[in-house]
Formats: structure tokens, C-alpha cells, sequence
């Protein structure tokens, strides 16, 4: 498959975007959309009969397919999803998804915390850190307000926890913004800390959502490309750290339902991001010049 833009964009396709393709499919439309990396899962996730599917955990002719496209082409990876952080978890299944993580050519892992007990779901994470850090794999930590860490501030808060040395946070817009947050937030934390922001997921939406209920399907199902909805993306995207991935995920079950094809939804995605990306930059050289003056 063959790229339809002139350049691949500095920019990330999460899977969920497109969670009913396979990785090597995901690779090949992320390219030809022009994105320059994706996420990916261990394991198929969130559609029915996914349980069924072989995944990257159970599958090394999958896995090696899937090295194979990324080289081919050209597509690195932003992170791998799919190793939360529950009441069961061990040294053994950590162990087994970082194996994965370092098969496929992974830097970063990307987490949850689902275990309602707090000690013991600090235990999990830090473990999770440590043997991370040992093989010089990034832990991004993923908030949303469903699970046990809500907020943005409560993610930043573990990262703090000398347990946690090397923790990053993943910051995903959709779920800033339904936990409260806005502009002000990340650029309070993106000034005192700059480090901790190291991988953020965009979409966009309505400025609320009716109840819990509707979050987790629109958060899983349907989604907004950037620049469509009523979130302060630009705004929100000028603070965060030049070095930080920016990603894009936003899934369109209805969209697809309705004969979309999945390239034709990653390139108006990309389209959508780099149209906001671009205004985001824009914002922050504005207030940079404001702040320090020009400079020839």
C-alpha cells in the first residue's frame, strides 16, 4: 500500500481508531494516511467476537508479520496497549507483555489501573515500573474518571511516588476533558514538570456527555476527528511539550457501519489532526513571542 500524501505527519494512529484491523493492516493504512507511527494492541479489544481473533500475545507468526510491515513500512511504534493494571496481575504477566513490547521494537507500554484496592494497585504499578525500567521501556499511564486513577492531577500525583521512578503520563483529551479538565491544567503541569507529559491521544466531542453510560461508548465507539467537536484542542495541544508523541484516536463505529472504508477514515483523522496540530503550534509561537519577544 502506498502513501497518499507527500509526507508522513509527526503524528500517531492509536488502533482504537481502527480496532477491528489487524495490526499489519493498521501499519499499512497508517501509512497511507501519513501518520509516522501507531499504538497497538496485545490483544483484539472492544468489538464483539474480538475474544476470538488471534492477537499479538497468542500469535508469533502475527507478531512477525506485523515486525515486518512496521519495517517495510517505515512505521515505528508510539506504544502498546493492552497490559492494565488489575487485581490479579503478577511479575509473570508483566513479564510476558514487556517480552512483547521488546519483540515488536516497542519503547513504551501504555497502562490503566482497574484494581479498586489502593495499596495493592500501587504494589502492581510500581512493580510494573521497575521491571520496565530495568529494560528501558517507558510506562505511560493512562487516566480516565471509570477507572481507579480519575484525573489528570491524580496521574501526576503517582508519577511523584519515588516507587514510581520513570512513570509518564498518557494524556488523552476525550478523557481530560470529561473529567473536568481544560487548557489550563496541562499547561500548569506542562511548565512545573514537562517530562511527565510524554504521549497524548486526541479526538474530539460535544462540550458534555449525558451520563457515565454514554461516556464509555462514545470514549469505545464514536468519537469526533479533531476540529469538529466543541473541545479546546489548539488550546489545549499548545502547552504540551514539544517531545511529547501526539496521537490521534477516534473510532466511528456508526462511520464504518455505514460503508466508510478504513483508509478513507484514517486520512480525514489525519486531516482533521494536522489541521488542529497546526493551530496548536501556531497558538504557542503567538504566546511565545508574547512572552519573550521576537527574535530574528
Amino acid at each position: 500500500m502506498t502513501s497518499t500524501t507527500a509526507a508522513p505527519l509527526p503524528l500517531a494512529l492509536d488502533h482504537l481508531t481502527l480496532v477491528r484491523a489487524t495490526p499489519p493492516e493498521l501499519v499499512c493504512i497508517a501509512r497511507a494516511a501519513g501518520f509516522a507511527a501507531v499504538s497497538l494492541f496485545l490483544r483484539p479489544r472492544f468489538f464483539p467476537g474480538a475474544q476470538d481473533l488471534p492477537g499479538l500475545a497468542d500469535n508469533a507468526s502475527l507478531r512477525r508479520e506485523t515486525r515486518a510491515r512496521l519495517a517495510a513500512e517505515g512505521v515505528a511504534i508510539s506504544c502498546v496497549e493492552g497490559l492494565r493494571v488489575h487485581e490479579a496481575l503478577d511479575d509473570g504477566e508483566i513479564g510476558a507483555g514487556l517480552d512483547l513490547v521488546e519483540e515488536l521494537g516497542g519503547r513504551a507500554i501504555n497502562t490503566l489501573v482497574y484494581d479498586p484496592e489502593p495499596a495493592r494497585a500501587r504494589h502492581h504499578l510500581a512493580r510494573l515500573c521497575e521491571m520496565s525500567r530495568a529494560r528501558g521501556i517507558a510506562v505511560l499511564l493512562e487516566f480516565n474518571r471509570l477507572t481507579q486513577v480519575r484525573s489528570l492531577a491524580e496521574a501526576a500525583a503517582l508519577a511523584h511516588d519515588p516507587d514510581m521512578a520513570g512513570l509518564r503520563l498518557q494524556l488523552d483529551m476525550l478523557h481530560h476533558v470529561r473529567a473536568g479538565g481544560g487548557p489550563a491544567a496541562i499547561a500548569a503541569l506542562a511548565r512545573a514538570e514537562p517530562q511527565l507529559i510524554a504521549h497524548v491521544q486526541v479526538s474530539d466531542g460535544p462540550a458534555a456527555v449525558a451520563d457515565d453510560r454514554a461516556y464509555l461508548r462514545e470514549a469505545v465507539r464514536q468519537r469526533m476527528v479533531p476540529g469538529t467537536g466543541e473541545f479546546a484542542l489548539p488550546e489545549m495541544l499548545s502547552a504540551i511539550p514539544p517531545d511529547a508523541v501526539i496521537s490521534a484516536e477516534v473510532p466511528r463505529w456508526a462511520d464504518e457501519a455505514a460503508g466508510a472504508a478504513p483508509l478513507a477514515l484514517a486520512l480525514e483523522t489525519a486531516a482533521g489532526l494536522r489541521k488542529v496540530h497546526d493551530r496548536a503550534r501556531a497558538l504557542a509561537a503567538t504566546r511565545d513571542i508574547a512572552q519573550h519577544g521576537h527574535r530574528a
